[in-house]
């Protein structure tokens, strides 16, 4: 996959795009790697999405380091858009509950997939996701890698409320809910863990680029948990 445009973002930000592509994911982790290997001082922070990253920078460092936003830009296009191999990347092991109260939406989405519940459930397990960006809101994960016979369009009726820890599905992505939103992807099952708190050194628990692969649990185990 190759880079479709870089172009400013406001004055202290650039945007690099990149063409659409089944490779996306891994790509656009290999380009940030590229630019963590730089270490360039005015490079303050990377926002990597599904087909896209955004470099925040300091402008006035940038012009200090003998750089010009059009020298920079340009070599921004030589770094390599390769997907990452050996990044270190994370597998998150999720434990999940698909119990009644848990899974909202299980028995619907059995029935709208023509599966039964049991069988809906094994398949969600069965996948290995990778976290395409984190969005939305604070700690939210657009988990890449459903399963082809699971994808079915947003709920018709979005909630009002949809419980920290939900996990959800809509379209061809999988996500989890870190807090307590509105939202309309049809919810699972829910996961204990706490995926969002400001209090930790990295308050996302997942980063763009981490595997996760849920594991099932009970009531009971989830309650052991704690709040999320």
């Amino acid at each position: 996959m190759s880079m479709r445009r870089i172009g400013p973002l406001g004055d202290s930000a650039v945007l690099v795009e990149f063409e659409r592509d089944a490779a996306a994911a891994p790509t656009v982790q290999g380009f940030c790697a590229a630019l963590r290997a730089r270490g360039w001082p005015f490079m303050l922070d990377l926002v990597p999405a599904f087909r896209s990253v955004c470099i925040h920078y300091d402008p006035l460092r940038l012009d200090g380091s003998g750089w010009t936003p059009a020298t920079w830009f340009a070599e921004l296009e030589t770094l390599s858009s390769a997907p990452e191999t050996g990044s270190g990347a994370c597998l998150h092991r999720l434990p999940i509950c698909y119990e009644t109260g848990f899974g909202l939406d299980l028995d619907a989405v059995a029935q709208q997939l023509g599966a039964t519940v049991e069988t809906l459930i094994e398949q969600h397990l069965a996948a290995v996701y990778t976290v395409a960006m984190i969005g939305f809101a604070p700690g939210f994960p657009y988990l890449e890698g459903l399963p082809g016979r699971l994808r079915l369009p947003r709920r018709a009726t979005p909630r009002s409320r949809v419980p920290a820890g939900s996990v959800a599905i809509a379209e061809d992505l999988c996500g989890i809910y870190p807090v307590q939103l509105p939202g309309g992807w049809h919810v699972l099952g829910r996961t204990p863990v706490r995926l969002f708190d400001v209090h930790r050194h990295s308050p996302s628990l997942l980063q763009a680029g981490d595997r996760v692969q849920f594991e099932r649990i009970d009531g009971r185990q989830f309650e052991s948990f704690g709040p999320c």
